[in-house]
């Protein structure tokens, strides 16, 4: 679906290059879902800006395949038609008939006269829905969000889950939120230090690896420390032999 090679991701301040992240060469496949974690500003949504194509590498290239239709939708949504109410926003997007809007909006939780809210009054939350709503709305092959879950409260959050688990296309999307990254991701991409890492396996495979590199570090550790408590008994018993 979308490949990288020698990616450097950053942006330029001043005329100065800054460096964010260096990414090894990545491989998003057709059907994955894939979760990028990590602290706030170390190049998250920069790098899904470049992968799209809204910001340029500092270095490399990001190859798009061939038939690949991505659906992005950013942190902060500036695409919604605020002139227009809820049911105007969505038609806007494909113009299909007023039963089948009217059943469509109503999984994004926009029911009864909710479709005739002026877009300018909704909430984050209620516009992150309507944006999502639209961005499915076309079809989109590949879907590539930056954390979906901010504005919303706990129904709407429930509400997206189940949105997603039935997406049969390609996922990609920024999160911090454990519950959503554990149900849907099958696949890690790990930014830390300014460099990415893949892990291959769910949120819970990582923490329950991660789990297992402590407990061995600690064992390692205690082995250590008793090795060297036994050589220092030895020298002890030595030399009172030796005094003896």
């Amino acid at each position: 679906v979308i490949s990288t090679s020698n990616l450097v991701v950053g942006h330029i301040d001043r005329e100065q290059q800054v460096e964010l992240l260096t990414v090894p060469d990545l491989t998003l496949d057709r059907g994955s879902k894939v979760a990028i974690i990590g602290s706030n500003g170390v190049g998250k949504t920069t790098l899904l800006d470049t992968l799209t194509g809204l910001a340029r590498p500092l270095t490399g290239q990001v190859k798009t395949g061939y038939n690949v239709d991505i659906g992005y939708q950013r942190q902060h949504i500036e695409d919604l038609p605020l002139n227009s109410n809820v049911l105007e926003a969505l038609l806007d997007i494909m113009n299909i008939g007023l039963t089948e809007a009217r059943n469509y909006l109503a999984r994004f939780m926009f029911q009864g006269e909710d479709a005739f809210q002026p877009v300018s009054s909704l909430s984050g939350g209620e516009r992150a829905r309507l944006g999502l709503a639209r961005l499915l709305l076309k079809i989109p092959n590949t879907l590539i969000l930056d954390e979906p879950t901010t504005h919303l409260d706990i129904s709407s959050r429930e509400r997206l889950e189940q949105v997603l688990k039935t997406y049969g296309g390609t996922l990609l999307f920024v999160s911090h939120d454990r519950h959503l990254i554990s149900l849907l991701a099958n696949q890690l991409w790990i930014i830390e230090h300014g460099s990415l890492t893949v892990f291959e396996g769910t949120y819970q495979d990582w923490t329950r690896s991660i789990k297992d590199a402590l407990e061995s570090l600690n064992r390692g550790s205690k082995d250590s420390k008793k090795n060297k408590q036994s050589l220092n008994k030895k020298r002890v018993n030595g030399k009172k032999k030796h005094s003896a």
